[in-house]
Order: structure tokens, then sequence, then C-alpha cells
């Protein structure tokens, strides 16, 4: 999977994201093919460089959409202790979808709620 083939549904969950929260602005600050990161103007406020981190994993045949809301460190999506936000893409029972694009729109969603309700 290549995340820059579906930088349109990134872009759709960023709107989304900006039209509840009109106080830091939320834009795509870079794209390869197993990254995004997302600027949050709040973290560049605190003085922060990091930025929101997507990354695509892969578990047994199925896709793991793994956010990290600081990039600066290792991603660990089976340790609650972090603030791992995860969608699974596939076909299995426990799954969240099997559409690509709709799981990163969700991603990034959640993303948005994540940050207005912990930060």
């Amino acid at each position: 999977m290549d995340l820059r083939e579906h930088k349109a549904a990134i872009l759709e969950g960023l709107r989304a994201v900006r039209e509840k929260d009109e106080n830091w602005g939320w834009s795509l600050r870079s794209l390869s093919k197993n990254k995004a990161i997302i600027r949050w103007g709040y973290l560049e406020y605190l003085g922060e460089k990091a930025g929101i981190s997507i990354r695509v994993e892969t578990d047994d045949g199925d896709v793991w959409l793994c956010a990290r809301m600081d990039d600066r460190y290792p991603l660990d999506y089976m340790d609650d202790e972090y603030d791992d936000l995860v969608v699974i893409i596939g076909t299995r029972i426990w799954c969240d979808t099997d559409d690509i694009n709709e799981g990163l729109v969700k991603l990034v969603r959640n993303i948005g709620h994540y940050a207005r309700t912990r930060y």
C-alpha cells in the first residue's frame, strides 16, 4: 500500500477536522509511501516541531493505519500507554473497514477528535 495514492482521503479527513476546530490550523505537512505527517497549529504554538504521524503497518494480511500524536517516539500500537490511534483495514470481523480511503478518513477524524478532547 502506498499512502501517496490516497492523498485525497487524507485531505478529506482534514477538511472535516478543520470544520470542528476553527482555532488551530490543520494541514498535510508531508506524504511518503508509508508515512504521512499532519501539521496541527496547536503543537507549533507550544513550540513542538513534531507533527502527528500516520504510518502503514501490516499484520497477518491486514493493513493497520497507525497514528501517533507525537512523531518523535517509536510506534507501538499494542501498548495502551502511548497515544496511538489505529484503524484496521481488512475483511475479518474485528477490522474497522475493508476500504483504505474510508479508513484514512476515519483515522484523520479520530485524530481531530482526540486532539480536541485530550489537549
